[in-house]
């Protein structure tokens, strides 16, 4: 190691080849194997080799290079190599702490072994390097391997190339025989060696008779071609010591061999030495702390990434972080920050990401840590395993766990060819996107403002023969790795656990035969009944034995497929599997019934149904005492809040009307508030007070004016309801307040640990995507146990995140199958696989980097990684791929003129919303500022012209206006649509058929089903009159009437879109007619597939009425087109269309613009009147009964006969679109059409729906369209 006394010019007090002082330590002798070996020609021990260098080679060298320029010395003694350069440019290395003490140079101390690699690896580089090594150590570096260990001569020549800026210099003082013979013969030396100096005598006389020499290198990419040793261009010459502090023409020798063989000598321009201090410090911090922690493994300081608990803790230094971000790994792996150690289950890329970055320095990682995630990868491998074989394009999940890749397919100008395997890595790599847009701030001004998006994507480098290419998951980088390499395929439960899914269809079966006879006792009881033979469809045996292998999950099948009967058997197979028989189901409040007849019916159990908090509680006190049984309770018996038993308190038996003087009084008490926390200062009048607590500032006003004194006992403090609006001094029946000392706990706090070794399954997952919702909330506090199913048809709608809280319940917390967890997770997961916008702060603020606001797009992202989260664990199915018959839907959209005074108010609201808002509330904050027209969508303005579109009495702004009143007529009920609705209903009840009537909006229900009852239709709806407003009735009303419809002699049920949306069995249904579009694409599929289902044995015709120039036109037109592009992720789809939310802001504007043009086909409500009058009343038509044992595909679509009885006033105004229909062939689909059918919903446009279903075999014709003339 290069040692200059400057203290002591004859060097006295060098230690050349002995060891003592600060060198002896565990560090020192642990650099090298050989430091304690006995030199082979003297005896001696061999030391550090530690002879210092004179200070006429230090000169010599600093005048060559340059005094002024920054130089290191990786193994800098007390500085004598640098003494030469200026005080503030010299930086050394040294792992003696006694010569560091007395070099005057920047240093590190420590083991150059080390050191180096990570100033490599931070990319800390100098324009000059300076190096007198130890002569005959063995050192080690990963980077420069040959055979295990290196000559410390050759690696520290090495080690300058690497710490060189590419038009750096250096020079190397060493031995001329091992600089011959070990150092010139390397090729590094070839491409940059350009001058050597032979030192004729020696340097340290009286120590080691050795002759030393000078060698001058550049950077390999600053030398001149023409810089070869066998060209003997190289500058070389011999010189002794004497003569060379002042031998300037060896010095200009030099530096003209320089200018000759180098492309930029030394000495031009270079950066401060402070440009430099930043990663040289940062590694001192790295190398101090990594060094403690080798010393003492049971410290405290922290590792780049360790354990707390079971998550990951991930702080990476200073120095970490520099070396990260060169690579452009840091912020994947800072993502990674509070990460479950489960995660890596799913995850194992990320894993290896970590374990590489430790393998090459970059990070240190605690022990305890790898030790964790290899059990947890271990124990995944069953969770990990997709439920069935995958698509070829969901392989690419499991292309991380490779490290090469085999190409099946030649590409010679990508440089790969088929049957060589490549090198192949990869990581996930953090997208963000810049763009500035306009933006209308809150006063509706314009502005350009900045957004910001970032995703996480997949990148697959793979190393061929030319090189390195880099793919994303692009549909067409996707489609390129499927066609030309081997990507693996993970298999599924079925292949690699064969024995498993055997066993749970054995199970199954056995299930099945007890449900037979169940069936069989049922049918007995119940002659009325057809008797049907039960069997289990082929495809729901083959996903619950799947399924059961995993113990948990959710069973995502549309609707119409049996969830509520698979979900019953999975719990029953659970138990005999051997959980404990304690069952808990959980659904929307009308379907209970359904539930209590299917599990009654099926498997002979009767479920004890939990109503009510307290009678939650007694279950418990029961299941904790032993007791065992099928429960089943509703979301809101779980969240409701109750209150304690006990006599209500004394009102006054008079009732009293305290609303002015209790808002008087809040009114003091806000303000007594404000003062106080305005430092006395009042800021409405800006007077100063002596500030008191708000508590005496009321009493302060009752000792004034004791009338003012208003309590609880009078009126609600929440809504100000007195004791004749609701209030009973406990309750309020207006706004649900309860007196916080009345609370009680909710029923699912008792139930939180009753079916932990028991089964919980949840119907209807979706209800608990919210996040702060009552409802989600309470059943994620049942989430303890072992084995939880969830059904839903929808688990993603447009965003990627509503599936985020049924699948946590249903796979578990941080677990290997699910890795997120609850605090926290699901900002992680939407990190994972959404897109998230970021709008940035203003530059006029000075916060133009910061994120301001943050939406998460309907977009999905990270597609293979989400592919191979959610392939092993859900279970999904559509009607299309259970092999089943499925009978064909038709589409009717059948569009009417409108009526006169109907057009009207849809007019008024068009034009005038604005002027009603600000009439109605007057000091609203938006009416103030004048920005009632730009929120209008979210105001009501949407919901007034769909009540004029629908039914238009519904709207009870028309009769409390008194501008409406004057300019408009009185509305009525009597449209072209509604007498529309109630024709189509009158002729397929007269065919024996029943009819689901559904809206948007709650009120045609009653309206519809009256009518149709004057004419003797059997009609029923689920609405009722409470306090003068239509609502829909209670659940248990709500189901007797469906009860009545499903199995009973009602012909027609009337009812709103969204309360029929899940979960309800209306198969005995055959038509459906929609008047009153939903705003939600899932809203209308979920509503479509109580009548279309798998056991639906007639054809289903769905008739939309569209009212011309109204919101129904342009709901149907975003409806038709709309699809679930996120859950065609889930599916697998490449060409997941991205879901645009809908701008109806925008679309007010268009129709307004536009306005509703007058045609002259307008009808008077009172000619519909007149029309509907002369319809005679229908004989008794009772419902077909329908025997089909067996349902055979249709193959063309049969005209719908509809006879007219008389021509009337609409027959040339109303107009029917050609019929959308959907054909069910149950051949095997080619893949074009499969992908086709999963991408488009079945109520797409015509042509497309051709394309999609057509038979190969058989042609489809067209439905001819119904005869709508019953005038």
């Amino acid at each position: 190691m290069s040692r200059f006394n400057d203290a002591t010019p004859d060097m006295s007090d060098a230690k050349h080849g002995e060891i003592g002082g600060a060198a002896l330590s565990e560090e020192v002798l642990a650099s090298s194997k050989t430091l304690l070996n006995e030199h082979r020609n003297s005896g001696k021990t061999v030391g550090l080799q530690q002879y210092f260098t004179p200070p006429e080679v230090a000169e010599f060298v600093a005048t060559v290079i340059g005094r002024h320029v920054p130089v290191i010395d990786p193994q800098a003694g007390n500085g004598s190599m640098l003494q030469g350069f200026y005080a503030a440019n010299r930086f050394g290395l040294e792992i003696d702490a006694d010569q560091v003490k007395r070099g005057d140079y920047e240093a590190i101390r420590g083991d150059a072994q080390r050191l180096v690699p990570m100033l490599r690896a931070i990319g800390a580089r100098f324009p000059s390097v300076a190096m007198n090594p130890p002569f005959g150590l063995e050192w080690t570096d990963a980077v420069h391997k040959q055979k295990g260990h290196l000559n410390s001569t050759v690696l520290s020549f090495l080690w300058g190339i690497d710490l060189l800026e590419r038009t750096g210099h250096g020079v190397l003082l060493c031995g001329t025989n091992r600089l011959n013979r070990e150092v010139m013969t390397r090729p590094e030396a070839d491409k940059s060696v350009y001058a050597i100096l032979d030192i004729e005598d020696t340097l340290w006389p009286g120590d080691v008779d050795v002759l030393c020499s000078l060698a001058f290198f550049t950077h390999p990419s600053n030398a001149r071609p023409t810089l070869k040793m066998r060209d003997g261009l190289r500058y070389r010459d011999s010189v002794v010591l004497d003569e060379i502090r002042n031998s300037g023409q060896h010095r200009r020798a030099v530096v003209q061999a320089q200018r000759d063989l180098c492309r930029t000598p030394a000495g031009g321009y270079t950066p401060e030495a402070s440009y430099f201090l930043t990663k040289f410090e940062a590694t001192r911090i790295e190398y101090e702390r990594r060094e403690a922690i080798r010393v003492n493994k049971r410290s405290r300081i922290k590792h780049d990434v360790s354990l707390k608990g079971k998550k990951l803790v991930v702080q990476p230094s200073a120095y970490a972080q520099l070396k990260l971000n060169d690579r452009g790994t840091l912020r994947g792996i800072q993502l990674l920050h509070h990460q479950s150690i489960s995660y890596f289950g799913q995850n194992q890329r990320d894993w290896k990401n970590i374990q590489e970055a430790e393998d090459l320095d970059l990070i240190t990682v605690e022990p305890t840590l790898r030790e964790r995630v290899q059990r947890v990868i271990e124990e995944s491998e069953v969770l990990s395993t997709p439920l069935f074989p995958v698509k070829d394009q969901m392989r690419l999940g499991w292309i991380t766990d490779l490290e090469k890749i085999e190409c099946i397919r030649t590409d010679s100008e990508q440089g790969f060819m088929a049957g060589e395997s490549y090198d192949i890595q990869t990581y996930s790599q953090i997208l963000e996107n810049t763009e500035h847009r306009a933006k209308e701030n809150k006063k509706g001004d314009v502005e350009v403002r900045k957004f910001t998006t970032e995703r996480k994507l997949l990148v697959v480098s793979i190393r061929g023969n030319m090189g390195l290419r880099q793919f994303n998951e692009s549909p067409e980088n996707i489609k390129y790795i499927l066609r030309h390499f081997d990507v693996p395929d993970p298999g599924d439960v079925a292949t690699r656990f064969p024995d498993l899914v055997e066993e749970n269809r054995r199970i199954l079966k056995e299930i099945e035969a007890e449900i037979a006879l169940n069936v069989e006792t049922y049918y007995d009881e119940h002659p009325e009944e057809e008797r049907k033979p039960f069997r289990f469809k082929a495809f729901q045996i083959d996903h619950m034995s799947r399924l059961l292998t995993k113990g948990r999950g959710p069973l995502a099948h549309e609707q119409g497929l049996g969830k509520t009967l698979m979900l019953m058997a999975l719990a029953y197979a659970t138990i005999k599997k051997g959980a404990e028989n304690k069952a808990l189901f959980i659904s929307p409040q009308d379907l209970i019934p359904q539930w209590g007849r299917e599990s009654k019916k099926y498997f002979g159990i009767e479920m004890e149904y939990i109503r009510s908090p307290a009678h939650a509680r007694d279950v418990a006190r029961r299941l904790d005492a032993g007791e065992t049984g099928w429960f089943i309770t509703h979301f809101e018996a779980l969240c409701l809040v109750g209150r304690k038993a006990g006599p209500q308190h004394q009102l006054p038996a008079a009732p009293l009307d305290p609303s002015e003087a209790l808002t008087e009084r809040l009114r003091l008490f806000k303000r007594a508030k404000a003062i106080k926390k305005n430092n006395g200062i009042d800021p409405l009048t800006g007077n100063t007070h002596v500030p008191k607590t708000p508590a005496q500032e009321i009493d302060e006003m009752i000792r004034v004016d004791a009338d003012l004194f208003v309590s609880t006992k009078h009126a609600c403090p929440k809504c100000l309801s007195d004791t004749t609006q609701g209030w009973d001094g406990e309750v309020c029946r207006e706004c649900s307040y309860t007196h916080r000392r009345l609370h009680v706990k909710s029923g699912y706090a008792a139930l939180t640990s009753c079916f932990i070794d028991g089964v919980m399954c949840v119907d209807e997952l979706s209800e608990m995507r919210g996040d702060t919702s009552l409802r989600s909330k309470s059943i994620r506090a049942l989430a303890r146990g072992k084995h939880k199913f969830g059904g839903t048809g929808t688990p993603i709608s447009n965003y990627v995140n509503d599936a985020y809280w049924g699948l946590w319940w249903s796979l578990g917390n941080a677990t290997p199958a699910f890795p997120y967890d609850y605090q926290g997770g699901k900002a992680k997961f939407e990190r994972d696989f959404c897109v998230i916008e970021y709008l940035m702060g203003k530059a006029e603020d000075n916060k133009e980097h910061a994120r301001q606001q943050r939406t998460v797009l309907p977009k999905v992202t990270n597609v293979s990684q989400f592919w191979r989260l959610t392939q092993p664990s859900v279970s999904r199915c559509r009607k299309e791929q259970t092999g089943e018959p499925l009978v064909k839907r038709t589409f009717h959209p059948i569009r009417v003129p409108l009526g006169v005074a109907q057009k009207k108010q849809i007019e008024f609201w068009l034009y005038n919303f604005e002027a009603y808002f600000t009439w109605k509330h007057p000091d609203h904050k938006l009416v103030q500022l004048d920005l009632v027209e730009k929120f209008a969508k979210a105001l009501g303005q949407l919901h007034h012209l769909e009540s004029a579109a629908t039914l238009p009495t519904d709207d009870q702004a028309m009769y409390e206006w008194p501008h409406a009143k004057l300019e408009l007529p009185p509305p009525s009920p009597w449209t072209p649509g509604t007498l529309k609705v109630l024709e189509v209903a009158i002729d397929h009840a007269k065919r024996g058929e029943k009819v689901l009537i559904g809206s948007d909006i709650i009120a045609p229900g009653k309206w519809i089903s009256d009518r149709l009852t004057e004419k003797g239709v059997r009609s029923v709806h689920i609405t009722e009159e409470k306090q003068g407003k239509t609502t829909t009735k209670n659940p248990r009303k709500r189901a007797g009437e469906i009860s009545d419809f499903a199995a009973g002699d009602a012909q027609v049920l009337c009812t709103g879109i969204q309360a029929m949306k899940l979960g309800h069995n209306l198969d005995v249904a055959s038509t459906v007619i929609v008047h009153g579009l939903p705003y939600s694409h899932m809203f209308m599929d979920q509503f479509l597939a109580r009548v279309h289902r798998l056991t639906s044995k007639r054809e289903v015709s769905v008739y939309v009425i569209l009212p011309r120039d109204s919101i129904a036109e342009r709901k149907w037109a975003l409806l038709k087109d709309k699809g679930g592009a996120a859950d065609l992720a889930l599916d697998g789809e490449l060409s997941a269309q991205e879901e645009k939310p809908v701008d109806w802001s925008k679309i007010l504007r268009d129709m307004k613009e536009r306005g509703i043009s007058t045609t002259g086909d307008e009808v008077h409500e009172a000619d519909v009147m007149a029309a509907w009058e002369e319809i005679e009343p229908i004989a008794d038509a009772k419902p077909q009964k329908i025997l089909v044992p067996t349902i055979r595909p249709s193959t063309e679509t049969k005209p719908v006969v509809n006879k007219p009885t008389k021509p009337g006033l609409l027959e040339k105004l109303t107009e029917e679109e050609p019929a959308e229909t959907v054909t069910t062939d149950t051949t095997e689909p080619t893949e074009a059409e499969e992908t086709l059918r999963s991408k488009k919903k079945s109520w797409d446009d015509v042509e497309a729906k051709a394309t999609v279903n057509k038979p190969r075999k058989s042609k489809a014709k067209e439905a001819d369209p119904l005869s709508l003339s019953l005038f």
